[in-house]
């Protein structure tokens, strides 16, 4: 099962008003990865990110955990040279507020 996240959004002007632009779905053409519901951009298991290629010089894919996108997720690597003993560990198919409202995290 594809753990989805959300994380863009399409806006229009309508009625001189901005408002999520629920036209859009499906993939977007410059939107590698992301499907769309009306107007959310979810990021997929096929979604490039950017932090991943950062972080090892390789190109790579994944999602968030349903409720937290994954460049969020891994922005504490950049903070790995400031806190020696930064251990980051991702953890496949966790769901976020199951994972931190236990008692070892």
């Amino acid at each position: 099962e594809t753990v989805v996240t959300e994380r863009s959004y399409f806006y229009r002007y309508r009625k001189n008003k901005i408002c999520l632009d629920k036209r859009i779905n499906g993939e977007v053409p410059g939107y590698p990865g992301f499907i769309f519901k009306e107007g959310i951009g979810y990021e997929t298991s096929q979604t490039p990110q950017n932090n991943i290629l950062h972080f090892t010089g390789f190109p790579g894919t994944c999602s968030g955990d349903g409720t937290v996108n994954y460049d969020s997720l891994s922005y504490c690597k950049y903070w790995r040279d400031k806190i020696p003993e930064l251990t980051v560990v991702e953890l496949e198919k966790a769901e976020h507020r199951d994972t931190v409202s236990t008692q070892k995290f």
